[in-house]
């Protein structure tokens, strides 16, 4: 028994005990125990050295013997000064193959036994093959199909010193090579007017029969065009969903690099019958693809972004249900992310895209590795969700986002006033209409149009308000300190009136309704905490009489709870929660389904949602022309007691939801008409 490598090699026990490993009778650590060296020094040999033996290839590994016409070839460019890495391209092997291949042989009896002496180059030029000239273009153009156009008979001529071949016949099989790669298929496609449902990373047989059952019932429901994947679409094994097929209505792939090739091959053999895209697709202004930045098994929020990779609104493969709202000028930038249709579960194959020769490389590694200990908990992250947008005829977009849940009728979502399940569609036990931070007296009459409108044809069962009726300027402390005086000139009665009208004129769109005390409303505590005297007549439910009304007030830095879904008005300090993003500390505090206002924008992160504001964009404190906020409001399915949760976005002064555009109608009536300010006491016996 030997110990070095130099003698393992040469003994002929060892050459049978790796032909025996390699036939896959022995396991590599059987067959370093019986040579009497490390596991990691046979599989260094192996994939290094040819052994001349007859056996299969390894599974994953580009193993094949050194032809005549290999070693000719890997002569003739040597010769001509070609470097190793082009020589391995051009024979479909590594660099360190072509060099050990080189190394290894006397090339003086090599030509001599195969008829050429070393005067004969351009002979054994001529038996390059045409297809390792074409992936040799191939690699020279790095796979890009309008490069391959640059690369000319006289350079792919002078970079493998062979002058006599087809040019014509070489770029038809590089071309046809390509288009094996998927690398030749549409790189978008725009798509305009109409509904379309985007979904994400399936991975194969990862994602539940039941979840298509639920995807055809919305289809159907919604009449979609088309729905979409981004993201992973194949498991490990490089195979797709069968239940793709099964589906009637258009499917289209949005294929990730490393899964073009696969899912052209099977759309080639009809295992996929739906069309591939192999970057994006445009549905009007908004663009629909892959991100490679934030990886699956992470935490990184989805805003984090730099815009300088998306410049423009996007929907953008994630594993997590996300939204975020872009600080912008002059339009509402944001990147939305529907979450993944999979169940969970950590992947063990790394696919790593060799774009030297287009060949997908997998990985395997052993679950012992503290990467895959780490999954496990970060698993907890991935959100089952989808997106449906709707496009308008001027290209304008609308996205509404919903989780997916798994619900004793099988895997649901939600659309509008309606829960989808696999089977059927479905009335929520309850619906739940909320908005928040109108600012009265500097409210929007259109945004409480819109949402008027929303509301009778939605129904719902109760209306939240997150807080921050009232503006109370005259009150505002903020104002205080930069003056250094309490004197302000803004009528109180004023916006009183205003709130109180607005109260009165909302109270048909829902049964009940209930009124978070905002950090607003808070001023006039403020103010009566220097004046304790007029604490009694300033208490905000006195001033706006909510009794009256029927409205149900939540006290200040206190959480409202509807089943498991909360609400809070989210100008907590939250001391101690940790989190770098407002909803993480939000998450952290309370936990998932956590509906919050307060900061004027829109955004959806760990199960919490942001929702956007009723008030004007101009504020007078604020900068309108770099700011995040954005108007919107939400609303909430309840089906046995899980929250589906999706907010809507008013851009332009409109939104479109259930085949419906709606724009501001009767904004004037919003508007407090003149009044009489009394005060009234109620004198008990």
């Amino acid at each position: 028994m030997h110990n070095t490598m130099t003698s393992i090699w040469t003994l002929k026990r060892s050459r049978q005990i790796i032909r025996r490993y390699l036939k896959k009778k022995i396991t590599i650590e059987q067959a370093a125990k019986q040579i009497g060296c490390s596991v990691s020094s046979i599989r260094n040999k192996a994939m290094r050295t040819d052994l001349n033996l007859d056996h299969d290839a390894p599974k994953g590994r580009n193993w094949k013997k050194w032809t005549p016409v290999d070693m000719m070839a890997l002569y003739a460019m040597k010769q001509k000064g070609t470097g190793w890495p082009e020589i391995g391209n051009a024979l479909n092997r590594s660099p360190i193959s072509v060099e050990r291949c080189w190394e290894d042989t006397n090339w003086t009896e090599y030509l001599t036994s195969h008829g050429a002496g070393e005067g004969q180059s351009a002979k054994v030029a001529q038996m390059l093959t045409e297809k390792q000239l074409a992936d040799f273009a191939i690699s020279l153009a790095r796979n890009n199909p309008e490069r391959l156009k640059e690369v000319t008979k006289a350079y792919l001529s002078a970079k493998t010193g062979i002058k006599n071949f087809n040019y014509e016949d070489v770029m038809t099989t590089a071309r046809q090579e390509l288009g094996k790669l998927g690398l030749l298929r549409a790189e978008g496609k725009k798509f305009g007017p109409g509904t379309y449902i985007v979904v994400g990373d399936s991975h194969g047989r990862h994602t539940k029969r039941g979840m298509f059952r639920m995807l055809t019932v919305l289809q159907r429901h919604l009449k979609a065009d088309a729905i979409i994947h981004i993201g992973h679409m194949l498991d490990d094994d490089n195979d797709v969903s069968c239940c793709w097929n099964e589906m009637n209505g258009n499917v289209i792939a949005v294929a990730k690099n490393a899964e073009l090739k696969w899912l052209c091959q099977m759309n080639e053999d009809g295992r996929f019958r739906h069309e591939v895209l192999r970057n994006h697709i445009f549905l009007g202004d908004l663009f629909v693809g892959n991100q490679e930045i934030i990886q699956d098994y992470s935490l990184v929020p989805l805003g984090n972004l730099p815009r300088v990779y998306f410049e423009r609104s996007a929907i953008l493969n994630l594993h997590r249900h996300e939204l975020a709202t872009r600080t912008t000028c002059h339009e509402d930038t944001q990147l939305f992310s529907p979450g993944c249709l999979c169940v969970d579960h950590i992947v063990k194959v790394i696919r790593q895209q060799d774009f030297t020769d287009g060949r997908t490389i997998k990985l395997a590694y052993h679950d012992g590795f503290t990467k895959y200990q780490r999954m496990e908990h970060l698993l907890n992250a991935w959100e089952r969700g989808l997106c449906v947008v709707h496009v308008d005829a001027d290209g304008r977009f609308d996205v509404i986002q919903s989780r997916i849940y798994l619900t004793s009728r099988g895997w649901a979502c939600s659309y509008f006033d309606k829960v989808i399940t696999e089977t059927s569609v479905l009335a929520p036990q309850q619906r739940i209409f909320f908005n928040g931070d109108l600012h009265c007296d500097v409210h929007d009459a259109a945004i409480l149009s819109l949402q008027e409108q929303f509301c009778l044809d939605y129904h719902p069962h109760q209306a939240v308000d997150v807080g921050d009726l009232l503006n109370n300027k005259a009150f505002n402390h903020h104002i205080w300190k930069r003056t250094g005086h309490m004197g302000i000139e803004h009528q109180a009665l004023r916006e009183i009136a205003q709130a109180k009208w607005i109260l009165q004129k909302r109270k048909h769109w829902a049964d009940k309704h209930i009124l978070l005390y905002g950090n607003h409303e808070r001023f006039t505590r403020d103010f009566t905490e220097r004046l304790p005297q007029l604490r009694e007549m300033f208490e905000f439910p006195f001033m706006l009489d909510l009794e009256s009304l029927g409205v149900q007030l939540v006290e200040h830095q206190q959480r409202l709870r509807i089943g498991t879904l909360q609400f809070i008005h989210g100008d907590m300090k939250m001391i101690g929660a940790k989190g770098g993003n407002k909803l993480d500390r939000i998450f952290n505090t309370f936990g998932r389904n956590t509906v919050i206002g307060h900061s004027h924008t829109a955004a959806v992160r760990m199960g919490c949602y942001m929702v956007g504001h009723s008030g004007l964009l101009e504020q007078g404190y604020n900068e309108t022309e770099a700011s995040a906020w954005i108007n919107g409001f939400g609303y909430c399915n309840l089906f046995e007691d899980v929250p589906f949760v999706s907010l809507v976005h008013i851009r332009s002064k409109r939104f479109r939801i259930h085949n419906k555009t709606y724009r501001p109608a009767n904004v004037d009536s919003w508007t407090v008409p003149t009044y009489k300010a009394s005060i009234n006491f109620e004198f008990q016996p």
